[in-house]
């Protein structure tokens, strides 16, 4: 099993969006290959996010971002909500 975790900076204004957006991504990366979980979090005091998925091997971690676009919602909610993500 590998772990993939991301980690992302939101503007403090637009917490909720990004709370919002959670489970968006939750859902647009369970149908990626090798996908086995996903946890996420929300740090309000410094603004930042992190998300932990489980995936069966090194190829199905290391999926690039633009694969979770395939739902443009959630695409335009991330960067409606400010969010940057860090790597």
């Amino acid at each position: 099993m590998y772990v993939r975790i991301t980690r992302g900076r939101f503007q403090p204004e637009r917490i909720d969006d990004v709370e919002a957006l959670s489970s968006d991504i939750a859902e647009a990366i369970k149908i990626l290959p090798g996908f086995l979980g996903y946890q996420g979090g929300v740090d309000r005091n410094t603004s930042t996010i992190v998300a932990i998925s489980n995936w069966e091997d090194r190829g199905s971690a290391e999926f690039p971002p633009r694969q979770t676009r395939r739902r443009p919602r959630s695409h335009h909610r991330t960067r409606s909500a400010g969010a940057r993500r860090n790597l």
